[in-house]
């Protein structure tokens, strides 16, 4: 019976921190978004004493309310705590969306955040994996892992002509992602896909002088042979006459893994950010594909 009550108890704190999260984020992006500065600090004071009437230290200001300091940590059974995230925008990110206010109002950005909300609910764990990531950073994360997200910053990228959308993205996903660690050097990963005629004839040419062969773009790989392989095949009935398929098994050093913050953990994927450089050790044809292998310098 006690065993019941526990987990009974646990599964409602659960959810109270899961519902305080929400809150405090949604709060966040409306500030932001209504051009309202918001100071977070004093919503999440006032939440805590509305709901638990207890604090740390109380200063009285003459004049002024009280200044109240909450504890950030919510108690379970049995005195075990369990620290929680302080789900505030960073200084660095506050500036950034009151410069660029068009990331946040883009309506495949708010299809994405609609989709997070949902996809927190049904993981509570979620947050177990941020580590240093901000949510913002998270969610954002998130969104390019959608088709819809991945798509057009890729597109601005390589051409280097930013919207004020994809120049918000651009910086906070490079944000995001410089927090991560990187995947162990040694580790293989795979990228399946196509390449017309005239990149590969570039990459044989990279291969012979030995020159460094660049992705100026986010690149998305699998982790297991299978994620980079089942890409490639998709892509088989999309093949134009001067289009290959292709496979490549690369060594990188700076690869992020972003399979626990992506819309669906089926495939397991990093991300290597834009411009690093990379040398060809060799290319194989084989039956129906050619086999790439690179080596991150």
């Amino acid at each position: 019976m006690n065993i019941e009550y526990q987990a009974k108890n646990q599964n409602s704190i659960d959810k109270l921190k899961l519902t305080i999260t929400l809150k405090q984020f949604e709060e966040e992006l409306q500030s932001e978004l209504t051009g309202i500065d918001v100071i977070i600090e004093k919503i999440k004071k006032f939440q805590k004493a509305k709901n638990t009437h207890k604090y740390l230290w109380k200063k009285e200001r003459p004049g002024q309310k009280p200044l109240y300091k909450y504890p950030t940590f919510i108690k379970q059974p049995k005195g075990k705590e369990n620290k929680t995230r302080k789900q505030y925008l960073s200084i660095y990110e506050k500036k950034v969306v009151r410069q660029y206010p068009y990331f946040f109002k883009n309506h495949q950005f708010q299809k994405s955040f609609s989709m997070f909300k949902e996809h927190i609910r049904k993981n509570p764990d979620y947050f177990d994996h941020l580590g240093k990531l901000s949510i913002l950073e998270a969610l954002t994360i998130y969104h390019y892992s959608l088709k819809w997200g991945y798509r057009k910053i890729n597109s601005d990228v390589k051409s280097n002509k930013f919207s004020k959308y994809t120049e918000t993205y651009y910086k906070i996903l490079n944000s995001a992602l410089d927090k991560l660690p990187s995947i162990p050097y040694g580790t293989t990963v795979y990228r399946g896909g196509t390449l017309n005629l005239k990149k590969l004839l570039k990459l044989e040419e990279c291969m012979k002088n030995n020159i460094p062969y660049k992705f100026n773009f986010f690149t998305s790989v699998g982790l297991r042979f299978i994620d980079g392989f089942e890409y490639m095949t998709k892509s088989r009935g999309k093949i134009r006459e001067d289009e290959r398929l292709v496979l490549f098994y690369i060594n990188p050093k700076n690869a992020k893994n972003v399979t626990k913050l992506r819309w669906r953990e089926k495939t397991q994927e990093a991300i290597i950010q834009p411009q690093r450089e990379f040398i060809i050790i060799d290319m194989i044809q084989k039956k129906d594909f050619i086999e790439i292998y690179m080596e991150e310098i």
